[in-house]
């Protein structure tokens, strides 16, 4: 089966994020380089501002102490379980701007390309964003399509 690869530019204050660019310029350059090596398909999604599905609990102080007895995995939600597995305090952010969903033939693929470290798309970065990534990838176990 796939591998997706999500990769989440987290909305917070003082960071900028040219969408635009990043459809037109940065998604031209990932797919003219990854394509090549086993990237399937994208999807960029775009999180309204007061949309609470974007938001997602961070490793910083909480500042609720009725919820301090509580452990940290107990006060997240399932889907990123994993990657704040060890925080002893969270707090919610502000949510998430953007999110790229990559489909690619297998994680082998994506690891083999990402580690090439192709400078023309990792440097490339500071051309949309002054902020930096969040990466969660899982394999695909069951895809659907219509029309239903």
């Amino acid at each position: 089966m796939s591998t997706a690869i999500y990769v989440s530019y987290p909305r917070q204050e003082g960071i900028n994020f040219d969408l635009d660019y990043y459809i037109n310029t940065h998604m031209k350059l990932v797919e003219k380089h990854w394509g090549p090596h086993g990237m399937k398909s994208w999807t960029i999604v775009q999180f309204d501002k007061d949309d609470p599905s974007g938001k997602f609990v961070t490793e910083e102080t909480y500042h609720d102490s009725s919820m301090r007895s509580l452990s940290c995995v107990d006060r997240i939600s399932k889907t990123y379980r994993d990657v704040y597995r060890n925080a002893d305090t969270c707090v919610q952010s502000p949510g998430q701007n953007v999110q790229c969903i990559m489909l690619w033939t297998s994680m082998e693929d994506f690891e083999k390309c990402f580690a090439l470290g192709i400078p023309e798309v990792h440097e490339d970065l500071k051309h949309y964003t002054n902020g930096m990534p969040v990466r969660w990838t899982g394999k695909v176990v069951a895809t659907g399509q219509g029309p239903y």
